[in-house]
This record gives structure tokens, C-alpha cells and sequence, in this order.
């Protein structure tokens, strides 16, 4: 393992390739393990206005990007919701006198549904930067061909019309 200081003082290490992706599915394995916290919701945990340094930024710039390219988290995204997703389970639980059990599986159920909908959102897009950030990159590579620059501006408006790229 190489350990490097980079732009900003921090020290980053050059693992393998190995050594990064078993990591990466390491972390990807305990996330997906995360228990619902049923407490988390509670008026005593509830937060009601950002702290005064929630939106604080300190200009620190950041000069690399990191892409986690695990194509098969998508997957244990939706395995994981679905194997939580139990409306039977729930069928049965409404049936019983006292309902504490049946409110709290709800809960349960109905979080990791929404967990698992802001966990692919966040998963989707970071594939669409990533994306962008390769049409950039051709585009920067095709510009220096042209002369003008609207010569090149009408060549994107010309062949990509309404794509945004």
C-alpha cells in the first residue's frame, strides 16, 4: 500500500484494484445490512431547524472525483426492499387485537421501501455525472478540431439538436 499527500494535506492511499473493490463490496455489504432504526422518528429525535453550521462551507476545493463502479449494487438495492416487503406479513399482523407489532412492521416496511427509493436515486445518479462527465470529455477532445468556435457550437447544435449535451 502507497500513501500519498494530495492538494490538500490529506494523505490517500494507492491500494490495489483488488484491494479497492473488496473494499467497496465490504461497504456495500454493511450498508446493505443497516437496520432500521425505530426509534429514529421519535418527537425527541425529530430535528426542527439546521444547526448554525449546516450550511456552512469552508471553500475547500475539491480536485478529484471518485466513482464507485459497482453495477451491481442496483441489484441489492431491490433485493434488500424486496426482501423487507412482506404485505401478507402485515394481512396476518392486522388481524390481532393488539396492533403495537402490526404499526411497528409497518413502519419497518414502509422505511425500507424509502430507504431503498433514495438509495437507487442516489446510485442512478451518480452514473448520469458520470455519463456527463464522458460526453465533456469527447466534447473537449472533438473542439480543438474546429477553427471557430461556432463553427463547433453549430457541429453539437447540428448532430445533438436537443439532447443537452
Amino acid at each position: 500500500m502507497e500513501q500519498n499527500i494530495n492538494a490538500n494535506d490529506q494523505i490517500t492511499t494507492n491500494n490495489s484494484k483488488e484491494e479497492l473493490e473488496m473494499e467497496e463490496l465490504k461497504k456495500n455489504e454493511d450498508a446493505a445490512k443497516v437496520p432500521v432504526d425505530e426509534g429514529a422518528t421519535t418527537k425527541e429525535n425529530e430535528v426542527t431547524a439546521p444547526g448554525p453550521l449546516a450550511l456552512a462551507m469552508d471553500s475547500t476545493s475539491v480536485i478529484e472525483f471518485r466513482f464507485v463502479d459497482n453495477v451491481r449494487y442496483s441489484q441489492e438495492i431491490i433485493d434488500g426492499a424486496r426482501a423487507v416487503y412482506d404485505p401478507g406479513k402485515l394481512e396476518l399482523l392486522k388481524a390481532q387485537t393488539d396492533r403495537t407489532e402490526f404499526y411497528a412492521e409497518v413502519k419497518k416496511q414502509i422505511l425500507s421501501q424509502w430507504h431503498a427509493d433514495q438509495a437507487l436515486t442516489v446510485h442512478t445518479d451518480m452514473f448520469k455525472v458520470l455519463f456527463q462527465i464522458n460526453v465533456g470529455t469527447i466534447l473537449n477532445i472533438v473542439e480543438p478540431t474546429f477553427t471557430k468556435k461556432s463553427d463547433f457550437t453549430k457541429w453539437v447544435s447540428d448532430n445533438f439538436q436537443d439532447k443537452h449535451v
